[in-house]
């Protein structure tokens, strides 16, 4: 049984990873992309659906009661261990 909490601490590690890139991924496109207004509302339109989805994301992961346990090996008759 896993605490579903361990599944909410791996999501926060994949968002600090996805953050790290995105960071990197506004910052060349602000600096290398040529001043003109489509680079700047392509990098607006990236932040606000990032931020969005984060949003929404947020919402409802405070609905979830994160003191369950997952059933990784559910009972299938197979045992695991052997008899004592």
């Amino acid at each position: 049984m896993i605490p579903l909490f361990w599944f909410f601490i791996a999501w926060l590690a994949c968002l600090a990873v996805f953050g790290v890139i995105a960071l990197i991924t506004v910052s060349i496109m602000l600096r290398f992309s040529f001043s003109a207004l489509g680079s700047y509302v392509v990098t607006a339109l990236f932040l606000g659906v990032t931020a969005a989805v984060l949003f929404v994301c947020g919402g409802y992961f405070m609905n979830i009661n994160w003191s369950q346990t997952v059933n990784v090996v559910p009972q299938l008759g197979v045992q695991l261990s052997p008899p004592l």
